[in-house]
């Protein structure tokens, strides 16, 4: 199988891997298709983030040095690219209730073959709708912080 890798700054490429097995409260998803992160990821993947050599020191609210010999914000060849995917339940934990093989879902998740996700009580891992569209499935998180920002301002009509 493979799986989206940014392997350095600026380059991504398909890297095979294998599945581990899931846990009981997980389940196994093939992906049908699927989205990379519209802002935060694109800065990651072209090295322009502060998070790479620094911390968030949240009492500050700032970011500060990281110690020298502290891991990376972000490797490359580890960092997995993708947000959101919409897929096909193909294995179920013995701990899951609310799904079942072959139940259309949408979640967050990397852009891979397949994905195994936490299915106890995740609010979002989503039921796809009869009908419903996997183009509006992958906008959920874009949506999201649009409709933050139009909170945030305080619009009204």
């Amino acid at each position: 199988m493979k799986k989206l890798v940014a392997t350095a700054p600026r380059v991504a490429a398909l890297v095979e891997y294998e599945d581990r097995a899931i846990l009981a409260n997980e389940v196994k998803i093939r992906v049908r298709f699927g989205a990379p992160k519209h802002g935060t990821e694109v800065v990651d993947f072209r090295a322009a983030s502060p998070f790479i050599d620094e911390d968030f020191n949240g009492e500050w609210q700032m970011f500060t040095p990281r110690p020298a010999d502290a891991p990376r914000g972000i490797e490359f060849g580890k960092f997995q690219l993708g947000n959101m995917e919409v897929g096909d339940i193909i294995e179920c934990g013995s701990d899951v209730t609310d799904y079942a093989v072959g139940d259309s879902v949408c979640g967050y998740g990397p852009l891979s073959e397949t994905v195994i996700i936490n299915a106890v009580n995740n609010y979002k891992l989503r039921k796809m709708p009869q009908g419903s569209s996997w183009k509006n499935a992958v906008c959920y998180d874009p949506a999201q912080f649009a409709m933050s920002g139009v909170r945030d301002a305080n619009v009204r009509v």
